[in-house]
C-alpha cells in the first residue's frame, strides 16, 4: 500500500491529516492560519479531506519533489514568505502520529510554541516523545537536556528516519 500514514484512517473514520487539522483548530488556531505541506500526488486528496474545516486549496503546498522533513520545512517557509507571511509565528506539527484527543497539555504546548516563535526568526516544531522507543519510521529531534523555558527546547539536530542500531 503506497498510501502515506497521514491519509490512513487509523482512529475511527477520519484520516490522521484531518484529525491533526481538527486538533489545531480545537487548540485555537484559525483555519486560515493552517498550512499543509505535501507532495503533488497527495495535494488534491488532502484538500478534499480538509476543505470542510475551512482550509483553502492554496493553503496546501505541493513540494516540487519528494525530499526529507527539513526540506519540506524550508519549502513551506519560502512559500509563506512569498505570501507575505514571513513574520507570522511558524511552527510545524506532524500529521502522521496518533496523538488522541485534544488535551490541555497539547493546547499548552501549542501556546508556548507560538509565544516562543512570535517576533523572532525561530521556527517551532511540536514533537512527540517516543518514550525511548526508537523507530526508523519517524524523524528524530535531538535536543539538550535543559529546556530554555518550561517544556521548550532548542533543537540540536534533526535526523530523518535514522537506522536503528541493534
Amino acid at each position: 500500500n503506497d498510501t502515506p500514514k497521514q491519509l490512513l484512517k487509523m482512529i475511527g473514520d477520519r484520516p490522521l491529516v484531518t484529525i491533526a487539522a481538527q486538533r489545531l483548530i480545537q487548540s485555537g488556531i484559525l483555519p486560515q492560519n493552517i498550512y499543509i505541506s505535501t507532495t503533488s500526488g497527495y495535494r488534491e486528496r488532502i484538500y478534499k479531506l480538509v476543505r470542510e474545516l475551512g482550509i483553502r486549496e492554496e493553503q496546501i503546498f505541493a513540494e516540487p519533489e519528494l525530499a526529507d522533513t527539513a526540506a519540506a520545512f524550508g519549502y513551506a517557509c519560502v512559500k509563506l514568505t512569498k505570501m507575505g507571511r514571513q513574520n507570522a509565528p511558524t511552527f510545524f506539527v506532524t500529521a502522521d502520529h496518533i496523538i488522541g484527543e485534544v488535551t490541555t497539555t497539547f493546547k499548552e504546548s501549542y501556546m508556548r510554541a507560538a509565544a516562543a516563535v512570535s517576533d523572532s526568526p525561530l521556527i517551532g516544531i511540536i514533537g512527540i516523545d517516543s518514550k525511548g522507543i526508537p523507530s526508523a519510521e519517524y524523524g528524530h529531534i535531538f535536543m539538550p537536556q535543559e529546556s530554555i523555558t518550561r517544556g521548550l527546547f532548542l533543537v540540536n539536530k534533526f535526523k530523518e528516519k535514522p537506522p536503528i542500531e541493534a
